[in-house]
């Protein structure tokens, strides 16, 4: 079992040719440490791990949500300047 945390903290990310893939293209492949993987066990899907796993999503919402305002204040700072500098006669 792999979690989408662990593929995205633990990938490396280098492509590697691939196979053939599905629509007969060729596809690429992202490897990943064997020591990433956990045992898939009854106690993996369990309501406490479960419950565990979801403060972790909860975590990275709110970073995403962090960022996405300081993106759009940045964006915000960013107009204001540029059409600050456009209105200034030259």
């Amino acid at each position: 079992m792999l979690t989408l945390d662990a593929i995205v903290m633990n990938s490396n990310w280098n492509l590697q040719v691939g196979g053939t893939g599905m629509l007969g293209g060729r596809t690429q492949t992202v490897t990943f440490p064997y020591e990433i993987f956990e045992n898939l066990t009854a106690d993996t899907l369990s309501d406490n791990r479960l419950h565990e796993m979801s403060r972790f999503s909860e975590a990275v919402k709110r970073k995403a949500a962090e960022f996405m305002n300081e993106v759009g204040r940045f964006f915000d700072k960013s107009t204001s300047q540029s059409t600050l500098q456009t209105s200034l006669p030259a």
